[in-house]
This record gives C-alpha cells, structure tokens and sequence, in this order.
C-alpha cells in the first residue's frame, strides 16, 4: 500500500517504560503518507482496517467536501480512558498533540469530541512526563523528582533508594552524572526552605 502513495513511512514505536513503573509499557506503529490528490474512500477504509480501527468502538468523523477524515480508539478502564489507535487524512496538524496521547498512555478522557476536530489547537494541556534521563529504562526528569521528593535520608541513602526502584544509573553511565547534580539541587532546595 506504501506504494500507492507520492510519500510513506511506517515507523515502530515504543516508550520503554519498564514494568515496574506505574505507566504501562506502549508500543505500536506511526504510519504517515502523502499524496497529491485525495486518496479514494477505499484505499482510507483498507487502512483503518490494517490499524484496527474498523471496528464498533471508534469515533469517526468524515467531511467529504473538506477531503477530512478522523477515527480515533479509546480504551475505557475503571480508572481512565486511553487513546489506543487513530487515523487522520486531510488536516493532520492536531498529530503535534494526539500522538503523545497514545504513545504514552496518557488520560484521554478530557479530549471527546476534540480528538476529532481538526487543527493544532490543544484543547486541553497535555500533561507532560519530562525530559527521558535515563534510555534503557525510560525514566524521567520528573520521575527522578517525585521520587526523591518521596525520599529522605542521607544523599546516598536517596541515591541508592532511587537506583533500586528506579532502575536508572544502574546498567550504563550515560544518565549516571546527571542523577548526583538532580539530587544536589534536590537537597539545596529543601535546605532552602
């Protein structure tokens, strides 16, 4: 199907959230193309049935006139809705907000209708997990805060807690300077106050 496209990539995707964390590991597939003209009706409905969207539990919306095209999956859960696969033809430009939804798993539940509606415009902040410190193990900025805002005792005690539950600066030294300066700022803020 890439070939019937002037553009196409099909890129995997995964935010390596290790298991222990308390978000859950999400992987999946980032297909983008481009055309010169309007794709035919059949061609977007084969693609949303190759991303299993075609089924009863996605919202759709479709304009015709405007070549606009969205179908969005949500997950409902005892706790959250989640974004679990979408397509959009025509006005891409709201992508910028929505793949960080689905890619981390993030509440979608605030979104509804405005998961349909094109342009870029954030209707409602996305609330962000940080700057990734540490590769292997996915593990945050403000991850590495919150836990050692948990956290008290000596420095090494808060750096050998964060080193177990967190996993990162364990295996490579690459996030390994960043963590002891985190926790030096750590340290002199609450000295501060």
């Amino acid at each position: 199907m890439m070939a019937r496209f002037a553009y196409a990539s099909c890129t995997p995707f995964s935010n390596k959230v290790a298991l222990s964390q308390t978000h859950e590991e999400r992987s999946g597939l980032l297909f983008r193309a481009s055309a010169q003209e309007v794709p035919p009706d059949a061609l977007l409905t084969q693609i949303v049935s190759l991303l299993n969207l075609g089924n009863p539990l996605v919202v759709l919306y479709a304009d015709k006139k405007r070549c606009q095209r969205r179908t969005a999956l949500l997950h409902h859960s005892d706790t959250q809705t989640t974004l679990e696969g979408f397509m959009l033809a025509g006005d891409i430009s709201a992508q910028s907000w929505i793949i960080p939804l689905l890619q981390n798993a993030l509440p979608a539940q605030d979104y509804g209708r405005a998961l349909l509606l094109p342009g870029a415009k954030l209707p409602v902040p996305v609330v962000s997990l940080g700057q990734q410190v540490c590769a292997l193990f996915n593990v945050t900025d403000v991850s590495i805060e919150a836990h050692l805002n948990k956290h008290h005792g000596s420095p090494d005690e808060r750096m050998n807690s964060h080193q177990l539950v967190l996993k990162c600066g364990t295996n490579f030294d690459s996030c390994v300077p960043r963590l002891p300066r985190m926790l030096r700022q750590q340290t002199a803020m609450r000295s501060s106050q």
